[in-house]
């Protein structure tokens, strides 16, 4: 748990107990009251006691825990004590907002500090302004205190340093907000019966049962007496909207929370904490579940939690070979760093290893959690570019390996103010049915929120030519999604290398492409898209086009009157038209020229032998022709591709009576033919 969170919470459970217990020795000095608070480190009763204290209009019994004070209108002014210095009053008050994250009123304060120009007194002054007023999104007002701030601050340390990181901060923060894809990520908090007043976070579960922490108070009936501690509540998935604690045994006032389970839901590793002389120690324990009950916790041995310093905010992998969590331990980087521990069969963990400088800063590097879908880890960091606050990052890797430079999860995963505590509930994709804990809506306190992104396809590729793979520009794309049917690109040109791009929604798995351009023959292809992938996915798909040849010479000219060369030809019986089967091979291979040659046609020319009439021959003649013009359309050619003529017997091939005046059947039967000539169509 955040240390000014533990605070809040703290700090709002004394002040209800003494506002309502024993006011009357409180009301006679305010100030001095909040002196004691400040000092002793209880920041939620110093402020209330000091606004008492200059405002002076309300008895304290009018206070309640998570609730703001009403401001008094501008033209009241606060009562005027003589030796006292207001300056350090609002600079207190200032400092008090900021140790419980309420960054709104703290602006307030820290404003009229700046406002009184005393730099030399109060150094941090205008740096802690710009804090507040970059929680609250005004980051031109705070790039000016931070300007303000570098340019009179002399010192060289973290307080200069963390200014010029805040410039940046502010920087990426514009950029964020101008990203394209903003709306696939859909940040929503979570309802009233998980996010009541007060503190909510740190998601986790197992199965169907949703588990977070929470300090409502221990009795909804007890009023300003009620206790606000910590506690693990869980709610399933059974559309029961209630939610109930968690029975893991604790004395009443030791906090527990931020939890992690194996996947059987049968053993635990959490947080405890107390605050000790006004510092927060926190350590990690173990918890089994037998019939239904929770064991006794165990504290985790010194391997983990080393004596004199905090460890925090376990998280144990779905395998269950290792344990994440933060320690503030020596040998770290600064601040909080992030371990893992390998376990034993039996959960308990073995030795500790420091995730190293590439997950580590010199500031506070907390809650981790292992997405193993996509092999990240996503941790809380303040010491990174961000938004502001803690923000939660990514880093891709395997524990026990090696991890990639972290990167920000952007806007609106992060925010202004912090966001912490990621956790997701089992889908492969990392921003689906997730969750974080942030304060971005509120002006004290971590709530839930739930995170679902609508993931993108993108497909990219080249078109290029299948023999020269020189790239095709201005081809034209077109793509349908298979199964729906649904046209993703009408049509799109490919630009001067040949690319081109498309975006699709992640239920679409497979599509087909078609790529056009004259002179080419069209291509297709098929792209076939994962649906398990845990981010936007690049898919790259290359095709090629096969150049259409040109077309053949013409061939020479055809004359009606026959050549005395052969040309190809098919013989009938006497006084026949029908097409002989042992002729159809010569009209077959025609056909598959024609087929292939779509510029070519056929001249068809009908013959018979000199016995009868002219007239009958003729005729006879034109029957062969059109039969076999028929055998070609019946084979796929067009009619207008087949010309007849009639030629009758006036054209024999060979004398059909020999020297001695004989008759010569098989001369006859020479001419007896249809004559086949190819022509070039115009």
């Amino acid at each position: 748990m955040h240390t000014r969170y533990y605070q809040l919470l703290v700090s709002a459970s004394i002040c209800c107990f003494i506002f309502t217990t024993t006011p009357a020795q409180y009301v006679k000095d305010y100030k001095k009251n909040a002196d004691n608070f400040y000092k002793k480190g209880d920041y939620y009763s110093a402020a209330l006691y000091y606004e008492k204290f200059l405002n002076d209009h309300a008895q304290p019994t009018d206070f309640a825990p998570y609730q703001a004070l009403k401001e008094k209108a501008k033209d009241e002014k606060p009562p005027k004590v003589k030796g006292v210095d207001y300056n350090e009053i609002n600079w207190r008050i200032a400092e008090s907002y900021r140790q419980i994250t309420d960054h709104e009123h703290a602006e307030k304060y820290y404003a009229k500090v700046v406002a009184a120009g005393n730099s030399k007194t109060y150094p941090l002054a205008k740096y802690y302004y710009g804090l507040a007023l970059a929680a609250s999104g005004k980051m031109d007002a705070a790039r000016q205190q931070f300007s303000a701030f570098l340019s009179e601050y002399n010192a060289k340390d973290d307080y200069a340093a963390m200014a010029k990181k805040q410039l940046d901060d502010a920087q990426f923060a514009d950029a964020q907000l101008k990203r394209k894809d903003i709306a696939s990520v859909a940040v929503t908090k979570m309802n009233e019966t998980i996010n009541p007043k007060g503190l909510n976070y740190a998601a986790a579960g197992f199965g169907n049962t949703f588990v977070f922490t929470s300090a409502r108070p221990d009795n909804p009936n007890a009023g300003a007496k009620a206790n606000f501690i910590n506690r693990l509540f869980q709610t399933n998935g059974t559309g029961n909207p209630g939610v109930q604690v968690m029975e893991i045994p604790a004395s009443k006032d030791i906090d527990q929370g931020i939890a992690s389970f194996n996947a059987a839901g049968s053993a635990v590793f959490f947080t405890r904490w107390v605050k000790n002389n006004g510092k927060k120690e926190a350590a990690i324990y173990f918890s089994k579940q037998k019939a239904g009950k929770w064991s006794e916790p165990e504290k985790l041995s010194a391997i983990i939690n080393v004596p004199g310093f905090s460890s925090q905010q376990p998280h144990l992998t779905d395998d269950g070979k290792y344990l994440l969590f933060a320690s503030n331990q020596q040998g770290g980087a600064g601040g909080f760093d992030l371990y893992y521990a390998p376990l034993d069969a039996n959960l308990q963990p073995t030795k500790v290893v420091n995730f190293g400088s590439t997950i580590n800063t010199k500031q506070d590097d907390q809650t981790p959690f292992y997405h193993s879908a996509s092999h990240s880890l996503v941790f809380a960091s303040n010491g990174r570019l961000g938004m502001g606050g803690y923000d939660l990052y990514q880093s891709k890797g395997s524990i026990g390996g090696s991890f990639e430079t972290p990167v920000n999860l952007g806007y609106p995963v992060n925010s202004y103010k912090d966001d912490i505590y990621f956790f997701n509930s089992g889908n492969a994709k990392l921003l689906k049915d997730a969750y974080l804990s942030s304060d971005r809506s509120s002006a004290c306190c971590l709530e839930l929120f739930a995170i679902n992104k609508t993931y993108k396809k993108v497909v990219t590729g080249k078109i290029v030519d299948c023999a020269t793979k020189a790239p095709i520009d201005s081809a034209i794309i077109s793509v349908v999604d298979v199964s729906s049917g649904k046209t993703i690109v009408l049509s799109q040109l490919t630009d001067s290398k040949g690319s081109y791009f498309y975006e699709t929604d992640e239920a679409e798995q497979s599509h087909t492409l078609v790529a056009r351009k004259d002179d080419y023959n069209s291509a297709t292809t098929k792209i076939f898209l994962a649906g398990n992938e845990p981010a936007d996915t690049v898919y790259k798909e290359f095709v090629c086009m096969q150049q259409v040849p040109p077309p053949p010479p013409p061939p020479a000219p055809v004359v009606d009157t026959p050549k005395a060369e052969m040309p190809l030809y098919t013989r009938f019986a006497f006084n026949k038209y029908d097409i002989h089967p042992d002729s159809t091979e010569v009209i077959d291979s025609l056909v598959a020229l024609l087929k292939r040659e779509s510029k070519l046609g056929v001249d068809v020319g009908g013959y018979t032998d000199d016995i009868g009439s002219v007239e009958y021959n003729l005729k006879l003649a034109d029957l062969r022709a059109k039969a076999s013009k028929a055998y070609f359309v019946k084979k796929g050619i067009s009619a207008i591709r087949i010309k007849t003529k009639t030629y009758g017997k006036c054209c024999p091939l060979v004398p059909e009576k020999t020297t001695d005046g004989k008759d010569n059947p098989d001369a006859r039967a020479m001419n007896r033919r249809v004559e086949y000539r190819i022509f070039y169509m115009q």
